[in-house]
């Protein structure tokens, strides 16, 4: 029996005599009770097959929708959970899920929708599916104030201390042999950081957040290293950090020029112990110069307190740079950058300035549909003075990456990043010459 016949039946007989419908059929005419506008109904409907069959897994998802639809968001949010406990299949755990966040949103809970669209987008039957999934978790995002950000990295490296990779230095023309932590220290990296933001007002050109982040790097060393140094452990160079910042963004009419300013208070600790507070301001502007082609400049200011044995340092940096796309859709980008920091410590007193290239290709390789990019920087860095010499402290410091993103590998919505990095520093002091080569595993979002 069709639903619109369903619903004549019902209508005709409501108030003179009961009508005995299946399951199936009563799940027909609840359903059509959204196309007609009356949820209302299809929840009397489903609540009937609820308490027909606790365990009807089509009835909870009528019911949290009906209810929802109502604004009734336990009843909807309760049948939501229902449906998703009782789903076998992926295309029933793909509509508890795409229902579950459907209720969540409604009732401002978007941060959790979010999560369920992620488990609606790992559970789709179809590529369509996906999609659907992946389009209303962005039109959340967008609407959600708060925007959370979850980061791990593992990284071998041939250098986790920055130690030197020479042997010998000079100090004031005498040779001597370098030892311990002074010489580079292989060992794997481990990260961690968690940052969050809560958008404070939002209008149409402009808004203001604030945010809170966290960061914790520290290491494990190998068995070659700790031959090299055996009174250190790796976490001797972990390094830590809290900050806490405001924004405010803007977008001027026309949409071509946009701009940013900020504020953010943060403290790091080096091997456990607490090592500098900085307070730091920035601004930047972004201006569209061409179809193709977008233009970027910033400029900062860092006023850092050492703590403990470290003295203070003030510091500024401006860059400017660009990113065109290229052909059928390269991205390239060009940035150039000059920092300048004033200190009693000579390691601390310096200036440098840089040049950094990125590429990226436009379309995924076809192996595993990774996304793959390049970077290549160069650096000079000047100190006037230093302890090892009357000459001062000159450094070149070159660097290489590779990424590779492979989006094939995806687990809610989340697909591992292989980086690989070179990095090399010429000076004309023995002990800060280095180089490091590792490979970083992590990963990103897709959406």
């Amino acid at each position: 029996m069709g639903a619109a016949a369903l619903l004549s039946l019902l209508a005709a007989t409501a108030g003179a005599q009961d009508v005995a419908l299946s399951p199936e059929e009563l799940r027909s005419a609840a359903v059509a009770q959204f196309e007609l506008g009356r949820p209302d109904r299809a929840l009397i409907y489903s609540e009937g097959l609820v308490r027909r069959d606790p365990d009807d897994f089509a009835a909870h998802l009528i019911r949290a929708r009906a209810a929802r639809d109502l604004g009734r968001f336990g009843p909807a949010d309760e049948s939501a959970r229902a449906a998703w406990a009782l789903a076998d299949t992926p295309s029933e755990r793909y509509a508890a899920a795409m229902m579950r966040a459907r209720v969540l949103s409604s009732r401002g809970a978007r941060t959790r929708a979010q999560f369920w669209l992620r488990r609606a987008a790992q559970n789709a039957p179809t590529d369509a599916d996906r999609a659907r999934a992946v389009r209303d978790f962005r039109y959340v995002k967008a609407r959600n104030r708060w925007s959370s950000e979850l980061s791990f990295s593992i990284a071998p490296s041939s250098n986790v201390n920055g130690g030197s990779s020479s042997d010998t230095t000079e100090y004031y023309g005498i040779p001597f042999e370098l030892q311990g932590t002074a010489k580079a220290l292989s060992g794997i990296e481990f990260a961690l950081g968690i940052s969050t933001t809560y958008t404070l007002v939002e209008r149409e050109h402009a808004k203001t957040d604030i945010h809170l982040s966290a960061f914790h790097q520290t290491y494990t060393l190998s068995d070659e290293a700790r031959d090299t140094a055996p009174d250190v452990e790796g976490s001797d160079f972990a390094y830590s950090s809290l900050s806490f910042g405001l924004t405010q963004d803007w977008l001027a009419p026309g949409r071509r020029l946009g701009g940013s300013v900020g504020a953010t208070l943060s403290q790091g600790w080096y091997g456990g112990d607490p090592l500098t507070r900085t307070a730091r301001l920035t601004g930047s502007l972004r201006y569209v110069l061409g179809p193709k082609l977008v233009g970027e400049a910033s400029l900062s200011r860092d006023w850092q307190t050492g703590l403990g044995d470290r003295e203070d340092a003030d510091s500024w940096r401006a860059a400017l740079g660009a990113v065109t796309v290229l052909g059928p859709g390269h991205r390239l980008g060009l940035a150039v950058s000059r920092l300048e920091s004033v200190s009693d410590a000579d390691f601390l007193d310096y200036d440098r300035t840089g040049i950094d290239l990125t590429f990226s290709l436009a379309k995924p390789l076809p192996l595993l549909d990774t996304a793959v990019g390049f970077g290549l920087s160069a650096a000079r860095k000047h100190h006037d003075e230093t302890t090892f010499g009357p000459d001062g402290r000159e450094e070149h410091i070159y660097g290489a990456r590779a990424s590779f993103t492979f989006n094939a590998i995806d687990y809610y919505g989340f697909a591992p990043v292989l980086t690989l990095r070179a990095d090399r520093t010429v000076a004309n002091i023995g002990v800060y010459d280095s180089e490091e080569f590792g490979m970083e595993i992590g990963i990103r979002s897709r959406f």
